[in-house]
């Protein structure tokens, strides 16, 4: 992700949305009090943990850094967040599941660049969308992994494509996939290119 210092857009608020997409989640932690196993968080209102949204950034090497910048440290109780590309501009937006309280949706106006999405298919097969699997994209700059997911976060779900995110003068290579049974798949990617999708036969 490429990022200006801007901020994402809150565009929609007060939808009902609970399956959102690609998951990072808010772990809270619920720590109990002798055996009588009592959250020391009980006093607050209705038992809630109520916390600021915090957001990380990878800096490149290796670390991930707090940025406040980006100005999505909502206070509404957040215990999920997902990411899919809801206006269709190439860039991932940002979704809030908030406990009690209304979904936020935030439009993401930081990013440039260009990105892939690779969509697996296990046709005829117990696992159609290929859940478990394991996408290795090579491209001129380097390596991105992701692993094919349908769930993760509460009380949300994700789209089982995956996004991969580049900057303008990268060029995709190939791709190669860990299938859920092991078995191993290499495609080579000529030119620039904005979707793959790949089925496998039984």
């Amino acid at each position: 992700m490429t990022a200006e210092p801007h901020q994402f857009h809150q565009f929609i608020r007060g939808s009902s949305l609970c399956a959102v997409y690609r998951i990072a989640c808010l772990i809270v932690s619920c720590l109990l009090i002798s055996d009588c196993f009592q959250p020391i968080f009980a006093h607050l209102p209705n038992d809630e943990l109520i916390e600021e949204n915090q957001v990380y950034r990878n800096d490149g090497q290796g670390n991930l850094l707090p940025y406040p910048a980006w100005q999505l440290n909502g206070t509404l109780s957040g215990r999920s967040m997902g990411m899919a590309n809801l206006d269709c501009d190439g860039d991932l937006d940002v979704v809030v599941n908030n406990l009690r309280k209304p979904s936020q949706i935030w439009e993401n106006q930081l990013c440039a660049g260009k990105a892939l999405v690779v969509d697996l298919a296990w046709m005829d097969s117990a696992n159609p969308q290929a859940i478990g699997s394991t996408v290795t994209l090579t491209t001129s700059a380097g390596r991105q992994v992701g692993p094919v997911q349908a769930t993760s976060g509460y009380l949300t779900g994700q789209s089982s494509q995956l996004h991969f995110g580049m900057t303008d003068d990268s060029t995709p290579q190939q791709i190669q996939i860990i299938w859920p049974n092991g078995a191993t798949s290499t495609l080579l990617i000529s030119g620039n290119v904005e979707k793959i999708i790949v089925e496998r036969l039984p």
